[in-house]
């Protein structure tokens, strides 16, 4: 990652910290009825999303958090916690 991408690039916990927004409020904004205990994996990285959730978020956060923010989450976290699930996804798109 340069330094640019760390510049440019921010997560939506980042995001909601900095305007002052309770995991709640957000969940609410985003239209999340289950709970913010899913906001808060999404935050993490530990839950994956669609497409159209991602663009919700874009349009909620006025395109500060995007989906090549969300997808680096994810990433983070999957390359931290599920390593074996990345190195199978890569040892298939080299065959």
């Amino acid at each position: 990652m340069s330094d640019m991408d760390i510049n440019v690039a921010m997560n939506l916990r980042e995001w909601r910290i900095q305007n002052n927004l309770t995991l709640e409020e957000l969940a609410k904004k985003l239209g999340l009825s289950r709970s913010s205990r899913t906001l808060a994996r999404i935050e993490l990285g530990e839950n994956g999303f669609d497409s159209d959730f991602v663009e919700l978020i874009e349009i909620v956060t006025n395109d500060k958090v995007t989906v090549g923010d969300m997808h680096k989450t994810r990433l983070a976290w999957l390359r931290e916690n599920r390593p074996m699930r990345l190195h199978l996804a890569n040892r298939g798109a080299a065959s």
